[in-house]
């Protein structure tokens, strides 16, 4: 295995491990969120006669339900947008020069030619010249 496979290997464990952290607070706030909601939906049914009867605020009764809202919108867009998250925390390696960046994906020999720094052997694309099959 190359340092370039293990790199990527590694990239793609921590990439999972940061959708799994983002689900999982996800989870909380949409638990926390449910449980608003449903709180406040069973305070509102109580308390709906003296809401009819204009002895309660229309503000008071409809709280809850935002609070609520607010509670599970965070836990719904961690859970939608946790693998972009992921890729942005955790970039994945690419064959590059460390020294100047240049891509190193379709050299021939193991030395940059934008700055003349040594490149691994495995982070080139090929490594010799090609051979044609014979006719």
């Amino acid at each position: 295995m190359t340092e370039l496979d293990r790199a990527f290997h590694l990239a793609r464990t921590l990439r999972m491990i940061v959708v799994m952290l983002c689900r999982g607070a996800a989870l909380v706030f949409a638990y926390r969120g449910l449980s608003t909601l449903t709180l406040g939906f069973y305070w509102y049914i109580q308390r709906r006669p003296l809401y009819r009867a204009g002895m309660m605020p229309a503000s008071e009764a409809y709280e809850w339900i935002q609070l609520g809202l607010e509670r599970l919108a965070p836990g719904v867009l961690l859970a939608l947008l946790s693998t972009l998250i992921a890729r942005w925390l955790v970039p994945a390696p690419r064959a590059v020069c460390l020294r100047c960046g240049y891509s190193t994906t379709k050299l021939t020999k193991p030395v940059c030619p934008e700055c003349g720094a040594p490149v691994p052997i495995e982070s080139t694309g090929d490594a010799g010249p090609r051979r044609e099959a014979p006719h």
